[in-house]
């Protein structure tokens, strides 16, 4: 059996692979297998509007990036932070063992563009002192 067969793609799960010219935050993780993801994120008002990711052709990968997106997605920044590799592991079901690193590729991808968010919006406070 093929890796491609151990799961099943959730029918109900809006794709959300591509990029967006302006994001709010954006940040690319090259992963220990050396798959490559990107988040791209339009925040407003502290809350994650619109998700878009880019990642290497693995399969595996593109599931968790998928489900990161989803999963973040019309969430508040803090809330957002709270998606861990573990919640994503139980919402695609059975991963195979040597693809967990997937997950925790996208989700920190994921945290990696927020934190570039916040840390920029905290910049900007600064320098309006």
């Amino acid at each position: 059996m093929s890796d491609e067969n151990v799961l099943k793609e959730p029918s109900n799960i809006y794709l959300k692979v591509g990029k967006f010219e302006d994001p709010t935050a954006y940040s690319k993780i090259k992963g220990i297998c050396g798959d490559e993801t990107e988040f791209y994120l339009i925040i407003k008002n502290n809350i994650i509007k619109s998700i878009g990711f880019l990642t290497t052709d693995c399969y595996f990968t593109t599931l968790c990036g998928n489900a990161v997106a989803c999963e973040a997605e019309g969430k508040n920044i803090i809330e957002a932070l709270k998606v861990n590799p573990g919640q994503i592991l139980s919402k695609l079901g059975k991963l195979p063992k040597h693809h967990y690193h997937c997950t925790i590729l996208a989700v920190s991808t994921l945290y990696k563009a927020i934190a570039g968010y916040l840390f920029e919006k905290i910049v900007i406070c600064y320098e309006a002192f």
